[in-house]
């Protein structure tokens, strides 16, 4: 820790003895950037031949020299081996993959070059026109003119309507102003520039496109030559094509999606993980809402048909396209199936019924089985109902809760009811009746007051009753209060 403490307060020391002044610090910060970046170069770039050098360069005037040289109609394979590696044409093809994604960036610089020498005339054509040949060509029908009125079909052959409409009321509101002669120079040097990158990338294209069904004849089967040829640019080779997973496939060559695109006023399709496979037929062909599914299969089918063409070419075999033609037709029948409607639910007809009688097998086993299932004959009874005969409610008849012809007796039912007991009236006049009437009224009907009733109750049962001794007992209460013995007793104690 002394050691460290030492060492800043040497630091601090020579930073007292030699300050930095700020035109130090200006330079000192200059000679440290490293390289300018593509925008600082573009506006830092005069003409459009100091931006763009890849056309003047040796190594491709001699490749566009070897590719006009070499046979369209066949590929040639080396004498040495009759590998496709080995072959010159391979080699040709593999060069030109190369140089097409080198004038990919080219023409992307010559067109920031362009926008960089056009945005005084005209600042919003560059949000309005993404396409970079589209821009060019809008450019050029543009030009330095201040009435767009004019030039409205001339725009019309090259973009969009609705484009064009966006042109005009940009062009009658913006704040552009007039190019100088030297100014228009460079805008025209540009677009000249981006007419001849354009053109050689077209004529490589070509070049491979007439190798690959050679080459690759399973994926130009499948997914057509252009799309194999860009594909096989970007993966560097056939053999590390086959090596690429389709799920990394499928995503091969995916744009960004600029603002103006997500806006809704692009030619990009808003689709997220879609790459260059997504713009074959096959995938092409299907509905919106396919398209996703149909680029996963596609893309697993053309890692298959990679391989198949990868094999073939390291092992000499001359290659065929049976394996794409397959798969191929594999994949329409199954997208052509996937965009079908539902199948409406069909009404199926019940079956004929037999009316003969079929042999079944009979014995004690069988007779038994049917025996547990049987109705009995007491079952039967339930079920039967009587006619103009009036059995209980008919609530309980119509719902099922009466016993049916069972517990009818008068039609021979085998269910004994239950018989109401019914109370028989007796005549007050009769001798019953005097007896029950003298049971009643408590008495026995003699003089004689020793005479007694016997009366049968709810709760106790058999009672003797004296219906004299009640009346006696009250008497003698009576006379214990109001008798004329009785009286007031004194409180005073005795």
């Amino acid at each position: 820790m002394d050691d460290l403490f030492d060492d800043l307060n040497d630091l601090s020391d020579n930073d007292e003895e030699n300050p930095i002044k700020p035109n130090e610090i200006l330079t000192s910060s200059s000679s440290q950037t490293t390289t300018p970046t593509p925008s600082l170069t573009l506006t830092l770039a005069k003409n459009i031949s100091d931006t763009c050098k890849l056309l003047a360069t040796d190594a491709f005037t001699s490749h566009i020299k070897s590719i006009s040289s070499s046979p369209s109609s066949a590929f040639s394979l080396s004498s040495a081996s009759h590998s496709i590696n080995s072959s010159p044409d391979y080699g040709r093809i593999l060069t030109s993959n190369k140089f097409l994604t080198d004038l990919e960036e080219e023409l992307t610089l010559a067109h920031n070059f362009l926008k960089q020498q056009y945005k005084p005339k005209f600042p919003e054509l560059e949000e309005i026109v993404v396409d970079r040949l589209d821009y060019s060509k809008a450019v050029k029908v543009l030009w330095n003119h201040s009435d767009l009125s004019p030039l409205t079909a001339s725009l019309n052959s090259i973009l969009p309507n609705n484009t064009v409409i966006m042109i005009s009321v940009a062009g009658s509101t913006g704040s552009g102003r007039q190019l100088t002669d030297q100014e228009l120079a460079k805008v025209s040097a540009a677009c000249d520039e981006m007419e001849k990158i354009n053109a050689m990338r077209s004529k490589l294209i070509l070049f491979v496109e007439s190798k690959m069904m050679t080459i690759a004849p399973n994926c130009c089967v499948l997914v057509g030559a252009s799309i194999t040829a860009r594909i096989m640019g970007l993966a560097g080779g056939l053999d590390k094509l086959s090596r690429i997973p389709s799920c990394n496939l499928q995503v091969f060559g995916q744009k960004r999606l600029t603002a103006t695109a997500r806006a809704g006023f692009g030619n990009q399709a808003q689709r997220p993980n879609f790459g260059i496979v997504g713009e074959c037929e096959l995938v092409a062909g299907v509905s919106e809402a396919m398209k996703q599914k149909a680029l996963k299969v596609v893309s697993a089918k053309l890692t298959l048909c990679a391989r198949c063409d990868a094999v073939n070419s390291s092992s000499g075999r001359e290659g065929n396209s049976s394996t794409g033609d397959a798969m191929r037709a594999e994949l329409e029948e199954k997208l052509r199936k996937w965009d079908e409607p539902d199948k409406a639910r069909t009404k199926k007809a019940l079956p004929k019924p037999e009316m003969s009688t079929k042999k079944k097998r009979g014995g004690k086993r069988v007779r038994k089985q049917k025996e547990m299932f049987a109705l009995t004959e007491v079952h039967k009874a339930a079920n039967k109902r009587s006619f103009m005969e009036v059995n209980g409610e008919y609530g309980d008849d119509a719902m099922g809760m009466d016993m049916g012809m069972l517990g009818d007796a008068k039609i021979g039912g085998a269910l004994r009811g239950v018989k109401a007991t019914q109370k028989v009236k007796l005549n007050e006049n009769s001798k019953q009746g005097k007896k029950r009437a003298i049971q009643m009224s408590g008495g026995s009907g003699s003089t004689n007051g020793l005479a007694s009733s016997m009366v049968f109750t709810q709760t106790q049962g058999l009672e003797l009753v004296a219906p004299k001794s009640a009346v006696e007992r009250v008497a003698d209460a009576n006379k214990n209060w109001f008798g004329n013995n009785s009286g007031f007793a004194s409180a005073k104690p005795k």
